[in-house]
């Protein structure tokens, strides 16, 4: 089980008959969506990197038989614009936006994935 406790806290929520749709925010590669989203009568998902998105289609396609699911393939954020998505290749969950919005510093940014230095990413 992915998220226990955040599973849980789903389940809780669609016997309380909140069940209408599921936002997954950061959607990565479905793990919650895939989990959770049979439970709800609309599923929406935004996920900005291109490779997790593809794979993240996928496993909607397998996972989800009943609700409609809708695919955005953007992030969310404060302002609207085109970024740069930062991300390591072996944390496709770690991505991030650098820049003024982001308060953490690159060696936080980079410390976080195992490198030295945030141009190693």
């Amino acid at each position: 089980m992915h998220e226990p406790v955040l599973t849980k806290f789903i389940e809780t929520c669609c016997d309380s008959e909140y069940s209408d749709f599921l936002i997954d925010i950061g959607a990565n590669i479905g793990l919650t969506t895939c989990q959770n989203g049979n439970a709800f009568k609309e599923v929406v998902c935004f996920e900005p990197n291109p490779l997790c998105v593809n794979v993240l289609k996928v496993n909607t396609e397998i996972a989800i038989d009943g609700p409609t699911v809708e695919i955005n393939e953007y992030g969310l954020g404060a302002e609207e614009g085109k970024f740069e998505l930062w991300m390591a290749k072996n944390n496709w969950g770690g991505g991030f936006v650098r820049n003024a919005q982001n308060t953490y510093s690159d060696d936080t940014l980079a410390i976080k994935d195992g490198f030295k230095y945030i141009d190693d990413i």
